[in-house]
């Protein structure tokens, strides 16, 4: 036995807590020497492991981690002893990483199903302090921890920790930037920075035509204290709990959320329409799908829900058309990030719709803002917006489309007036598609009233990409219904022609483009209007300036 008492962090207690046949058996030298020797290598290892989760180095911890996850099979009595060490470690003040180690450490267990129930309160109320801690992922951790605590124990740790994590949001929710003093220097460096994140093509964000106030400024960047952390916690919470969680979401819980929605913070939105996917995906089981083998998740995403199907609360028509317009203003926010969180919600929404008349209803809202990110410039968006309207709408787009043509049209003019200039551009290509796809008998009572002169607002856009894209669907427009187009030609020859000369190689081709359908559309009468601009095609762009 000395050799055991000597071993390196053995502590009585947990010598009391070594299996009986061990204290209990008498052995000899050797088997006390090869005992000795295995429990101070199994300690040694798990002092080093728990050192690594609480390193300063990212990469450290992640090793950490990994380590404890391999040497959970420790016996009970030591793992009763990592429990009590990672709830110290939740305690202590002395730097953020050692909280952080106990959380994923905490964690990590629960996940393992090696502990207790009484161990998941304890860790639960330590959890609940954490949720404002100083340090971000400390604050992110605990989500983390309470949404594995979820998977295990169910809407039992939700209903512990709601009342305080849904006052942490409500807290938040306003900032005050009254005291906050920010010198003009500052302030320019700021502006200047942003302008010309957003002045390159691939940035998807434009800034806003005047230059931005300080205090519009701090509102787009500055943190939120613990309104996004906490946000996150609670999606974790709603994901671990499936369709469990469905029976808690009701319109006070939902009024809160569209708060978040709306909110003058663009990560504060994305966060909020995350969370919308959340409470859709665990109240029609897709979170539980999340863990199944890869061919049923595939399968589960494409396939439409069955009739039989219950309906959720969040799915039912007293909530559900209130959240579908909540979507679709997500669906057309300006920052990408946004969009693409509330076009994750709304793919898992609008296919778990078992009711084909809700469906419609809901349909009307969702279907202009779903059908134009199809075409919008940021690649994560357009792509998964293109797979969503193949999984939601199959081969009925044109159908459908061509059904609700009348808030097609409104939307798509509202967009074509945007601040975004790739919602612009977007736009203008879902208005050429309309021309080119969709039966002209249902568009022509459109073209002249509202399409055409959009288009023509477009092509004096300052931004050249929604130029080119204005006209090159004008052309297509002269092309698909001349009648309508003949009364603005004269405009649109000169519009035309200023493209030609552009400083740009696509745009002058797009006009070259233009122009070939305006000859096909018109024939000799192009030649006519050919004549009266002959000599008057400008030498350079009246959109560029002279050094460009």
């Amino acid at each position: 036995w000395n050799v055991l008492e000597i071993s390196r962090g053995v502590k009585n207690d947990q010598l009391e807590a070594w299996p009986q046949n061990l204290q209990q058996t008498r052995v000899d030298e050797k088997d006390k020497f090869k005992v000795g020797i295995d429990f101070s290598s199994r300690t040694c290892r798990m002092e080093g492991t728990l050192k690594q989760m609480c390193s300063k180095i990212r990469l450290e911890r992640d090793k950490g981690e990994e380590e404890l996850q391999r040497i959970l099979s420790v016996g009970e009595g030591a793992l009763s002893a990592l429990q009590e060490e990672l709830q110290k470690f939740l305690d202590s003040n002395d730097g953020w990483e050692i909280r952080l180690g106990g959380l994923n450490g905490c964690k990590i267990i629960v996940e393992s199903r090696r502990c207790s129930e009484e161990f998941a309160d304890s860790i639960t109320s330590r959890c609940l302090k954490l949720l404002v801690d100083e340090e971000p992922r400390v604050r992110f951790a605990v989500g983390d921890t309470l949404g594995a605590l979820s998977v295990w124990l169910g809407p039992r740790i939700y209903l512990g920790v709601r009342d305080v994590v849904l006052q942490t949001i409500r807290d938040n929710l306003t900032r005050d930037f009254g005291n906050l003093r920010v010198s003009e220097d500052e302030t320019s460096k700021l502006s200047s920075a942003l302008s010309s994140e957003t002045s390159d093509r691939t940035a998807i964000e434009s800034p806003r035509p005047s230059s931005p106030a300080v205090e519009q400024i701090l509102h787009d960047t500055a943190g939120w204290k613990a309104l996004e952390s906490s946000m996150k916690c609670l999606s974790a919470m709603v994901k671990g709990c499936g369709r469990q969680f469905d029976a808690y979401i009701d319109q006070p819980f939902l009024d809160l959320i569209y708060v978040a929605l709306t909110h003058v913070n663009r990560f504060v939105r994305e966060t909020a329409f995350l969370l919308c996917g959340s409470l859709v995906q665990g109240a029609t089981g897709e979170s539980e799908t999340a863990v199944a083998a890869p061919a049923k998740r595939a399968e589960a995403e494409t396939a439409p829900t069955s009739a039989g199907t219950p309906t959720s609360n969040i799915l039912s028509r007293g909530l559900g058309l209130e959240f579908a317009a909540h979507l679709a203003k997500g669906l057309s926010d300006n920052w990408s990030q946004v969009r693409w969180a509330a076009s994750v919600a709304t793919r898992s929404f609008i296919k778990n719709i078992a009711d084909e008349s809700l469906r419609a209803e809901y349909l009307r809202i969702l279907l202009p803002s779903m059908c134009l990110n199809r075409y919008y410039v940021a690649e994560g968006v357009r792509i998964y917006s293109q797979d969503t309207w193949r999984v939601v709408v199959g081969s009925d787009g044109c159908a459908l489309v061509m059904e609700h043509m009348e808030n097609m049209v409104k939307f798509y003019v509202s967009q074509s007036r945007a601040d975004n200039h790739a919602v612009r551009e977007a736009a203008c290509s879902c208005i050429a598609e309309l021309g080119s796809k969709i039966d002209a008998d249902a568009v022509r009572p459109y073209v002249s009233s509202a399409l055409l002169p959009a288009l023509i607002d477009c092509f004096r856009d300052d931004s050249w990409p929604v130029r080119d894209a204005a006209c090159v669907a004008s052309g297509n427009f002269v092309r698909c219904f001349p009648e309508e187009c003949k009364p603005s030609l004269a405009v649109l020859y000169e519009l035309f022609l200023a493209n030609l000369a552009d400083n740009i190689p696509s745009v002058r081709q797009g006009a070259a483009a233009a122009l070939a359908n305006v000859a096909t559309a018109y024939g000799k009468i192009a030649c006519v209007f050919w004549s009266r601009f002959d000599g008057k095609i400008p030498t350079q762009s009246v959109f560029s300036p002279v050094s460009s």
